[in-house]
């Protein structure tokens, strides 16, 4: 199994759907602040290469323990959303209704 720091290295896939704005010490903190809780420092550290978007191909399973939805071992994870204020850009978000 490869080390967080290489998976850290591969894990975005690219573009610039849902990315946000680069993390802020500042920003982690008001987002804790609001949210109540203290998030994870791996999350943090991916966040801080990239912060959010789509995950790269290879990386878009996220391993769970019991049976899923979607399947026996794992959940899909197909993007993640960063830390930020920026609206989310659908592609939805502009069709005509």
């Amino acid at each position: 199994m490869a080390d967080f720091e290489e998976i850290k290295a591969v894990f975005w896939g690219g573009g610039t759907y849902d990315v946000q704005p680069q993390l802020t010490d500042e920003a982690v903190r008001e987002a804790q602040e609001l949210l109540g809780v203290t998030l994870p420092a791996a999350l943090l550290d991916l966040l801080r290469v990239q912060n959010g978007g789509i995950v790269a191909c290879g990386r878009r399973r996220f391993p769970t323990s019991a049976p899923t939805a979607w399947a026996d071992d794992h959940a899909p994870l197909t993007d993640l959303m960063g830390i930020g204020r920026t609206p989310a850009s659908t592609p939805c978000s502009t069709a005509p209704i």
